[in-house]
């Protein structure tokens, strides 16, 4: 009998030691499962980390560009402006004054047409600027006016306040039948300009508007 008990009691025991090691087993299996998935989702995270990391650099390299682009416009807006700008101070330059001291007039001189009209420009003292000029309404009539003014270099311009303005009727043969004085003391304004390298003359008629919006072109001489 004590060998049966002894018997039983080994055989319990036996069976308790393979449950432990059976449980043993288990709870070792699940530690490794648990680390291998804290591992992989380790590397997810990184992996996520690096993408986000990539993005962020190519988003400020944009920028960069984008601010690069934007400096090289304002660069090239500001040399067009300097350009002009210089190109602005060299017309005010040759027509202003030069060592010699003499009327920046000069520069200007001459005849200027537009089709029965005509300008003519004289100098006048050391910085005045005197004008005639002649406008055919008929074979037989035609108007004359007679004006002078400081010439302005920084806007090349020539305000007036001294107009007189005289109306001929004439004879066949020529002679003058008839003159009349329109008006004196009249005001207007010469401008000189400069389109396509050209210089041109534009009246601005204050009384009677009677060159608004002409253009009158330089008349050069025959030996020029």
């Amino acid at each position: 009998m004590k060998k049966i008990e002894l018997r039983k009691k080994i055989a319990i025991i036996a069976g308790m030691g393979i449950m432990a090691c059976s449980l043993a087993a288990c709870g070792g299996s699940k530690s490794d499962t648990t680390a291998a998935t804290t591992k992989e989702s380790t590397k997810e995270a990184a992996k996520d980390d690096k993408k986000d990391d990539k993005k962020d650099d190519k988003k400020e390299d944009k920028k960069e560009e984008k601010t690069t682009e934007a400096k090289k416009e304002e660069t090239t807006e500001a040399k067009k402006e300097e350009t002009t700008a210089e190109a602005n101070v060299e017309k005010k330059e040759d027509s202003s004054n030069d060592e010699s001291g003499q009327n920046p007039v000069m520069n200007f001189i001459g005849q200027y047409v537009n089709e029965r009209a005509s300008i003519t420009v004289s100098p006048k003292g050391e910085d005045e600027a005197e004008f005639f000029v002649t406008w055919s309404s008929s074979a037989s009539t035609h108007s004359e006016w007679t004006m002078s003014g400081k010439y302005d270099t920084e806007n090349n311009i020539v305000v007036y306040t001294n107009c007189t303005k005289k109306t001929f009727e004439l004879n066949e043969d020529g002679s003058v039948a008839n003159e009349v004085t329109d008006y004196e003391n009249g005001m207007g304004t010469f401008e000189f300009m400069y389109p396509d390298g050209e210089t041109v003359l534009r009246w601005d008629d204050a009384e009677e508007s009677v060159a608004s919006e002409m253009v009158f072109e330089y008349n050069k001489p025959a030996a020029e």
